[in-house]
C-alpha cells in the first residue's frame, strides 16, 4: 500500500475547469481589495488504517483558492482556501455570478481572460 493517495484521476468536471488556472481581481464596493487564483486539486479522505494500510476515499475534484487581500486589512493579507468536493457546486454558481464570500465578507470577481498569465 503507498504511504499517500496514488487515485486514478477522474476527469475534470467542465465547470471546474473554466476556471482552472484562472485569476480574479477582487473588489468591495468598487474597491480592489485582491486576487484570487484558482487551482483545481484532486481531494481524498483516508477512510481507514494508519501508517502503511491506510486505506482512501475515491478521488473528486476540489478547488484550492489562493487569495492576496491587502484590501480587506485582515490579520494576514494572504491566504488559502480548499473548497471541498460537496461545496464546489455552489462555490461555482456564485462564481458564474461573479460573487466571492470571504471570512464574511462579499466580494465581486472581475475574471481576468484566461489567456493571461496567473502570475501576471
Amino acid at each position: 500500500m503507498p504511504w499517500n493517495a496514488r487515485p486514478d484521476e477522474p476527469p475534470m468536471p467542465p465547470r471546474l475547469a473554466t476556471y482552472a488556472l484562472r485569476t480574479a481581481d477582487l473588489s468591495q464596493a468598487g474597491r480592489p481589495v485582491g486576487t484570487l487564483l484558482v487551482e483545481p486539486e484532486l481531494y481524498t479522505e483516508q477512510t481507514s488504517g494508519a501508517l502503511w494500510w491506510r486505506r482512501w476515499s475515491q478521488p473528486q475534484w476540489a478547488a484550492h483558492l489562493w487569495l492576496d487581500l491587502p484590501g480587506l486589512h485582515l490579520e494576514v493579507d494572504a491566504t488559502d482556501t480548499l473548497i471541498a468536493p460537496g461545496d464546489l457546486e455552489a462555490e461555482l454558481d456564485d462564481w458564474d455570478a461573479n460573487r466571492f464570500t470571504f471570512a464574511g465578507q462579499s466580494l465581486t470577481l472581475h475574471w481576468r481572460p484566461s489567456t493571461e498569465l496567473a502570475s501576471e
